[in-house]
């Protein structure tokens, strides 16, 4: 598998009814990703990987539900529980200028406008008011809120992205 090519887009939490659904936790805000991507690559807790064809998808109160070709009872489905499920990038819905997918900003270095490195972007935590960028460098953390008053430049080809600070952050 190619990471430039695919991104993780859930995992496989459980098996629904007697007929072989997939119980996902769901990485996309919504479910036209698994409509448009008639296959996906399953890779199993072992390391082994797959191709999967998608018949269907729906939500069910919080869960969300795929129906997969050859995945047709419990126990198929129950052997899945833990899996990873990855899609093809190039199927994912083009962004808005500035907008950008997690994916893309995990790993890339930060700085200060005033070009002082702070470490790299480690993981993104979903909060109700904005996103807040987790800053490691060595065994320092900054979080940093993801607005635009702070993230000042995004540059996805040479990998950095440029920060002002708010007061009292990274100090």
């Amino acid at each position: 598998m190619n990471n430039d090519r695919v991104i993780k887009i859930a995992k496989v939490t459980g098996a629904q009814g007697i007929k072989g659904l997939l119980r996902i936790d769901s990485y996309c805000d919504d479910i036209e990703l698994f409509k448009r991507a008639s296959e996906i690559i399953l890779k199993s807790s072992d390391g082994l990987e797959s191709s999967l064809e998608i018949k269907g998808v729906r939500k069910q109160g919080k869960h969300t539900l795929l129906d997969i070709n050859g995945i047709d009872d419990r126990n198929r489905a129950e052997k899945l529980i833990g899996s990873t499920l990855y899609c093809r990038k190039d199927l994912l819905p083009p962004l808005e200028e500035g907008e950008y997918y997690w994916v893309d900003l995990i790993g890339i270095d930060v700085y200060s406008v005033e070009d002082i490195f702070l470490g790299s972007l480690s993981s993104i935590m979903p909060t109700p008011g904005n996103d807040v960028f987790v800053i490691r460098h060595n065994e320092k953390e900054i979080l940093i809120p993801a607005i635009a008053s702070v993230i000042q430049d995004v540059d996805l080809n040479k990998n950095r992205m440029f920060v002002k600070l708010l007061e009292g952050i990274g100090e």
